[in-house]
């Protein structure tokens, strides 16, 4: 089947689930059943955009609303997920978020994903309800813009015991550039730099700015960039943190960055964190942490049962974004170890993507008490008590796809108290007993899911009395479920994969044993393991998942491979990058290095010569080059440009990670050798980053898995380009 059939498929899957599920509803007055609209929310963060329209009415709950978008001045609209319905009482559920939401909560939600940075997008939102009151609406929306250096900043340097002074005489615009060297105690900053003119507290290029204990930050719009937040002189875990001070911190240095409610356009990024009890503690909203590693105090261990019980081991998290309702928060491309829980909480809008979290002692990643819009993507996670946790879940939706997640000691997934929809998509899970407790899976996608059971075993049990019903599922289907001849979930009844056939489920799902189906599977899968676990060559993984329109990205073949990682694609970068002076952000896979001659891989398709160039890398047996350079191009200009370098290219052959990143292979002849070209462009508000790779084709099987994992690692550029810093050869 084709991928435009296989998506107008699961497109009109979707939609008949939808009615389905609008039909089921219980019987109401006409009056009551009438909907009629009310305030539309639009949230951005980085590559989202999050949606919730409060309605009025719709009793039976049978409203729907479909959802198109498109870059402002394109042509072409675009198909997104419809919005699901939101209703729930919230203040029966509001627990440890400083503050108390009460009445009903009658709403459609959903997000747009895998948008450009610093962009404005059309929405167009159609409600429709057989019973009255259908309304549609168009708006505007811009995604938050990544952030650069003002322009004609002020650089103040900083000696070491002047760090405080030089705070206080901040102004927006100014870089406080610390010189090497140990600054003292932590201390609280409550200024505030502007969109364009932020302030900007960053470490040395070559040694580190070390600070001890907490910084306090009641401000907006600060950078924090290239620090190390050292809190080796801390009480023991367990001791209670003194919140007299220090935006309900904890002022003896236990933690590394404290926001109170008031902080807001907070940006975290090449930071280190040591030794710490909470990493990023964070009381505010808009916060953005990226690139950074944290390396908590608490010792780790395979005695995953008792661990959470001693030395105060259930405290203390890496990142906690806590629950401002202004949300809109990110955590991308960190490492994160030694905590309690590795990334926590967080309201509404959240972005959890492209993290390294392992050997933590609670959860991994834990979204409990979160409402609308929780997006967790392209994480690699192993070895805790508990994989991804929902208690509980406050309505959704929640957008859980493309993670991979291991070893975990009692449970995979937490799915406890509440309900709502999740969107579980393209994830790859490996569980060393079967789940008990599965109360939250209702209205939800549950599609192109690699989940094995270690050894071979039920995925599933619903053995406490939660109210999990298969049927209520909008879409559940191309899964791969390895559970050897084992029911696949024993439920109210053993369910085989038969019986989820029998129920209209399921379909083009497989059953398989998980060492027939993934590489790399754990030795011990209560540990984990920190490998990609890719789909085996000609297993029923490989071109075995469905598109969904608005989700699915990053995949090559006739669909989407089942799990977390695409074959033919390799593993996703996670964890921090590297960046150049050039200003990219980049990922290199290991064996590459930096190179300083382009004309030495002519005879691999690169150009005798080359301007503008942010980076050239390297490798040997089997050699291979990737070239980085930037073209400086104005507002439309570096949109038509980017499309205009993938215009001619099959489809079945571009790979699109977002709005902004794409890449292609292409073969070529140079001379009589053939060779294969990686070509791949990002755009920049500032112009387009152009991509090109070369090998031997003799040697793309061994090589393709890093020339795309190159390319994941540059979903965003968090420095501006600097032509200054650009070299030619």
């Amino acid at each position: 089947m084709t991928r435009s059939r296989v998506a107008h498929r699961v497109a009109l899957v979707l939609l008949l689930a939808v009615a389905g599920l609008a039909a089921a509803a219980r019987p109401t007055s006409a009056a009551e059943d009438a909907t009629s609209a009310k305030d539309l929310e639009a949230k951005a963060t980085f590559h989202c955009i999050g949606l919730k329209w409060d309605l009025a009415g719709d009793a039976n709950r049978n409203a729907t609303c479909t959802v198109r978008y498109r870059r402002k001045g394109a042509a072409a609209w675009r198909e997104g997920l419809a919005l699901f319905r939101v209703a729930f009482r919230s203040g029966d559920m509001e627990m440890n978020t400083g503050e108390t939401r009460r009445g009903t909560v009658n709403a459609l939600a959903g997000s747009l994903l895998h948008l450009a940075a610093g962009t404005t997008y059309e929405v167009a939102l159609a409600l429709a309800d057989p019973d009255g009151g259908s309304t549609a609406k168009t708006l505007e929306a811009t995604t938050h813009a990544l952030p650069q250096d003002p322009e004609q900043p002020r650089t103040v340097k900083v000696p070491v015991g002047q760090l405080q002074k030089a705070v206080a005489a901040a102004e927006p615009g100014d870089i406080l550039l610390l010189e090497p060297g140990d600054h003292g105690n932590g201390f609280p900053i409550a200024k505030s730099g502007t969109a364009e003119r932020p302030i900007i507290i960053r470490g040395p290029a070559d040694g580190e700015a070390v600070v001890r204990g907490g910084i306090g930050v009641s401000g907006s719009w600060l950078w924090f960039d290239r620090l190390t937040l050292d809190c080796t002189n801390r009480p023991a875990p367990g001791a209670k943190a003194d919140t007299s001070s220090f935006f309900r911190t904890g002022a003896q240095g236990k933690n590394g960055l404290n926001g109170d409610a008031k902080s807001s356009e907070i940006f975290v990024t090449r930071c280190r964190f040591l030794n710490h009890h909470y990493g990023c503690n964070v009381y505010g909203h808009r916060w953005f942490i990226t690139d950074c590693t944290f390396s908590g105090e608490h010792e780790w261990n395979d005695d995953f049962l008792t661990l959470g019980k001693v030395k105060g081991h259930m405290s203390g998290e890496g990142i906690d974004f806590h629950h401002h309702r202004g949300g809109c928060c990110v955590a991308a491309f960190n490492d994160i170890t030694g905590t309690a829980d590795g990334i926590s909480y967080g309201d509404n809008n959240i972005d959890v993507y492209h993290n390294h979290v392992y050997e933590t002692c609670d959860d991994l990643i834990e979204m409990d008490y979160g409402y609308h819009n929780y997006r967790v993507w392209g994480n690699l996670a192993h070895s805790s008590l508990a994989g991804l946790s929902f208690q509980p879940f406050n309505g959704g939706p929640w957008y859980v796809f493309r993670n991979q997640v291991t070893g975990a000691g009692l449970n995979i997934l937490k799915l406890k108290e509440g309900y709502g929809p999740v969107v579980f998509v393209g994830n790859t899970l490996v569980q060393a007993a079967p789940y008990k407790r599965f109360s939250v899976l209702l209205d939800g996608i549950f599609a192109n899911n690699a989940w094995v059971s270690l050894p071979n075993a039920s995925i599933g049990s619903n053995r406490q009395g939660d109210d999990f019903r298969l049927t209520r599922m909008r879409f559940m289907d191309h899964n791969a479920y390895g559970v050897g001849d084992k029911p696949v979930w024993v439920l109210e009844k053993n369910y085989s994969l038969a019986d989820l056939r029998a129920i209209g489920l399921d379909k083009s799902s497989v059953v398989a044993k998980g060492d027939d189906v993934l590489t790399n599977l754990p030795e011990n899968p209560r540990k984990g393991t920190g490998k990609c676990l890719l789909p085996k060559e000609g297993s029923a993984l490989v071109d075995g998942g469905a598109v969904l329109p608005g989700l699915t990205a990053a995949w090559a073949g006739k669909a989407p491979d089942i799990g977390a990682h695409e074959r033919a694609l390799g593993p996703q970068w996670v964890g921090p990058r590297t960046y150049a002076p050039s200003g990219l952000a980049y990922g290199a896979p290991a064996a590459w290095a930096a190179a300083d001659k382009v004309g030495d891989f002519a005879d691999l398709g690169a150009p005798a010569k080359a301007s503008n160039v942010a980076l050239l890398l390297a490798r040997q047996k089997p050699r291979a080059f990737l070239l980085v350079t930037f073209e400086p191009l104005p507002g439309d200009k570096a949109w038509s440009r980017f499309d205009g370098l993938l215009e001619g290219a099959p489809p079945e052959g571009v790979v699109r990670y977002t709005d902004s990143l794409a890449a292609r292979l292409d073969r070529r002849k140079v001379g009589d050798r053939p060779v294969a070209a990686l070509v791949a462009a990002q755009w920049n508000r500032r112009g387009v980053w152009h991509v090109l790779g070369g090998c031997e084709e003799k040697d793309l099987g061994a090589l393709r898995g890093e020339l795309f994992l190159f390319v994941s690692s540059l979903l965003e550029t968090i420095s501006g380009p600097d032509a200054s810093r650009m070299q030619s050869f």
